[in-house]
């Protein structure tokens, strides 16, 4: 009889234990990178009249890029201006401003999420 109860109790703990782990795991504070894939890091940028053209090598298991740009040297994907679902470079910003810096991050994205800045 209390061979039964054990497994009871196990199976029991297991039903609740699943998503308890699962809600973790989806929490936004959580920023987890797609297993083997990387940021760009070779990219370039050539500046020209209200634009700049930005070039970097293919990530391996990248599906897409996005592009985040900002006049701050901070520039992340939270405050960034955002152009998404890029497939490869070279990608020309504009319009931007004359005699204004801008960073910029690019990312790769593929289906396990985006990569880290």
């Amino acid at each position: 009889m209390q061979r039964w109860h054990g497994k009871r109790l196990f199976f029991v703990l297991l039903l609740f234990s699943v998503p308890l782990f699962m809600a973790k795991c989806g929490d936004k504070g959580v920023s987890i990178s797609p297993p083997g894939l990387a940021a760009p890091a070779d990219i370039t940028a050539d500046a020209g009249k209200e634009r700049v053209t930005l070039t970097w090598s293919p990530i391996p298991g990248a599906t897409s890029y996005n592009i985040y740009y900002a006049t701050s040297s901070s520039v992340s994907k939270e405050n960034g201006t955002k152009i998404a679902n890029l497939s490869g470079g070279p990608y020309t910003v504009r319009p931007l401003s004359n005699k204004t810096p801008y960073y910029f991050r690019v990312t790769a994205v593929n289906v396990g999420g985006e990569s880290g800045d």
